[in-house]
């Protein structure tokens, strides 16, 4: 016979409404804390951390710890997932920190101290389109320039119809040049690297000397994308490579 258990199956009853009680406080109490300790066994499991404002994950003396398939991005002044003082048997696996490698030091002109601004994340090193390079993940070199045309105001004169996504020609103002506007993708709240994976093809490609479209990055009435200088001479037709194939 199956019955349900009652509170009068708990033998002392008085202690366990004491220790439950304690137990609530001590929760109330370390979450007025930035830091708690919570023990030994703990488990990090699918979080996601953005911007903060020193550390993403940090532990201290934490036994058989588990941190597994977290983001901690753009951690402003230290790691993004730090274990620390001397924690046996943890196990981290499935994380994924980025942003916060490469930091910049801004100090203030005059040497006031207190007006410098504390080490930030920079994502991007120095083979990257948003470059961040130096010793010691220290940046001391950077983008001197860069740019996003907006060709919202640029006359559309042709639709190209390759591929799946919307592409148009656009005429340069003031000038006989047409250049193939192609927006990103951009699904729910992932959009898609398509503007600067053509900018780092190109610029790859100058290097290399292997000719190659010139690539822009540009935004369209609001919609990042890129530009593509047009290669075809005219009077001359562009077909795709199929036709040389049949």
């Amino acid at each position: 016979m199956v019955r349900h258990v009652t509170l009068d199956d708990i033998v002392g009853l008085e202690r366990y409404e004491t220790i439950r009680e304690a137990f609530r406080r001590r929760i109330i109490e370390l979450k007025r804390h930035r830091r708690v300790g919570v023990g030994d066994h703990i488990t990090f499991r699918k979080n996601k951390a953005d911007k903060n404002a020193k550390w993403g994950i940090l532990t201290g003396h934490v036994d058989d710890l588990l941190i597994e398939q977290n983001e901690m991005s753009n951690s402003v002044q230290q790691h993004g997932i730090y274990v620390s003082n001397s924690a046996d048997r943890p196990v981290l696996r499935g994380n994924r920190v980025w942003g916060a490698i490469h930091r910049l030091s801004l100090r203030h002109p005059l040497n006031v101290g207190r007006l410098d601004l504390a080490p930030i994340a920079r994502p991007g090193d120095g083979n990257t389109v948003n470059a961040a390079s130096g010793a010691n993940h220290t940046q001391t070199n950077g983008p001197s320039y860069r740019q996003i045309i907006d060709v919202s105001n640029w006359e559309v004169v042709d639709i190209e119809t390759s591929g799946a996504e919307e592409k148009y020609w656009l005429a340069k103002p003031g000038t006989e040049e047409r250049w193939l506007f192609k927006s990103v993708t951009i699904k729910g709240e992932i959009t898609h690297g398509e503007d600067w994976a053509e900018k780092s093809v190109a610029h790859l490609a100058a290097l290399l000397d292997i000719p190659c479209a010139v690539i822009e990055m540009a935004t369209r009435c609001g919609a990042p994308g890129c530009i593509g200088a047009e290669l075809r001479p005219r009077p001359y037709q562009l077909q795709p490579g199929r036709v040389l194939l049949e």
